[in-house]
């Protein structure tokens, strides 16, 4: 056990060394309507347009109703903010392999519901993946899965993440 120890203790200065002479991805800060920003590498969101959404509260209801079409599928990801002020969100859409698909960004009223579809994030391309978005202010995630049926969709709010990051694990729309 002395000589597992002393061997850690021996390789960890090493290691720390070549772990700070590896080269750090450049990184570069999204700005969207002036407010919401994320740290992102460059590779991973190549000049992405942003699409402004917009959507009034009413259609929520529409979009989760059920569907008799058995072939579509569309995940919507609906945020609730709390406070008086408006929050902007950014959603960035990825396919199953980690590539960025797409990038929008809407308002969420004080107070008030907003939301936007898994095809609208990804510009209408079938896919299975996950989203990342960030918000401006403090928003509540919801996640439902609209087809034939609807079912509820895991979120998870990051608070490591800058601002306030939330993480769809799962998204689909064909």
């Amino acid at each position: 056990m002395k000589k597992q120890i002393l061997y850690l203790k021996a390789i960890f200065p090493l290691a720390v060394a070549v772990t700070l002479a590896l080269p750090v991805a450049a990184q570069t800060k999204l700005e969207v309507d002036g407010g919401v920003s994320a740290m992102d590498t460059e590779e991973e969101l190549p000049n992405l347009p942003e699409v402004e959404i917009l959507h009034d509260s009413a259609e929520l209801a529409e979009v989760l109703r059920p569907r008799p079409d058995i072939d579509y599928v569309n995940t919507v990801l609906a945020f609730n903010r709390a406070g008086k002020r408006t929050a902007v969100v950014t959603c960035v859409a990825y396919n199953d392999r980690g590539r960025p698909l797409g990038r929008v960004w809407f308002k969420v009223a004080g107070n008030g519901v907003g939301f936007v579809t898994a095809s609208e994030i990804s510009h209408g391309v079938d896919f299975v993946g996950s989203a990342r978005c960030k918000s401006t202010a403090a928003v509540v995630p919801s996640a439902f899965i609209a087809g034939h049926g609807l079912t509820a969709a895991r979120s998870k709010i990051e608070p490591s993440w800058q601002l306030n990051g939330i993480r769809f694990p799962v998204v689909v729309s064909f």
